[in-house]
């Protein structure tokens, strides 16, 4: 079988914009507390290529997509981000007209973002064998936050040379959005007795009595 090479020699941050993202997410609105499972799916996340010109194959693999003209392993992880939708709007126009964007060193905790976790893949890893993109999972529980339409952000480090990262949002695409209803509030029961309370003091009395 003829094997399928990826020629990226060098990651641009608008291809690998292009080449990772949310592939599905278990829920896309929920409460506080409630578990998403997010998929990432990377077209850039395959083994080095490894055998001569007409015979490569991934590392690792017999046969399957390689990324040619590097000796990188793929990312271990992408750091997952949740911020407002009206926030991660202005993140892509900013980036789409070449703005003073933010390029942090870490996945955004702070300044209206909300750390998720890492995103990893599956146990085992990923077989290229497939043909597959790599996949990257992350399982959360929806943070406290206020009622409304929130957008993921994948934080990408090898998307920028240096120590800064690129963010990536699609806030446009359903696949991206998650909307965040308030929080479940009591039942109307009031506090549960205790069981005295629900039984009264006769009991007390009859043991009392009964001695």
């Amino acid at each position: 079988m003829l094997t399928v090479i990826v020629g990226l020699l060098v990651l641009g941050r608008d291809s690998a914009a292009a080449d990772v993202g949310v592939e599905k997410a278990s829920r896309h609105a929920g409460r506080p507390g409630q578990e998403v499972r997010l998929t990432l799916a990377c077209g850039f996340c395959f083994p080095p290529c490894k055998g001569p010109k007409g015979h490569r194959h991934p590392e690792g693999f017999e046969k399957g997509p390689c990324i040619l003209g590097t000796h990188d392993e793929p990312p271990a992880s992408f750091g997952i981000s949740l911020v407002s939708r009206s926030r991660a709007e202005r993140l892509v126009s900013c980036q789409a007209h070449g703005g003073r964007c933010p390029t942090p060193t870490g996945p955004p905790r702070r300044h209206g973002y909300r750390f998720l976790g890492e995103a990893v893949p599956p146990p085992g890893g990923n077989n290229p064998e497939h043909g597959d993109p790599p996949r990257y999972l992350l399982s959360f529980q929806i943070p406290r936050l206020a009622a409304g339409e929130y957008s993921f952000v994948i934080w990408c480090d090898v998307c920028l040379g240096g120590k800064a990262g690129w963010l990536i949002a699609n806030p446009a695409s359903s696949l991206w959005r998650l909307d965040v209803r308030a929080a479940s509030r009591a039942l109307g029961l009031g506090r549960m007795p205790t069981w005295p309370e629900r039984f009264g003091s006769t009991n007390t009395a009859t043991s009392t009595s009964s001695r």
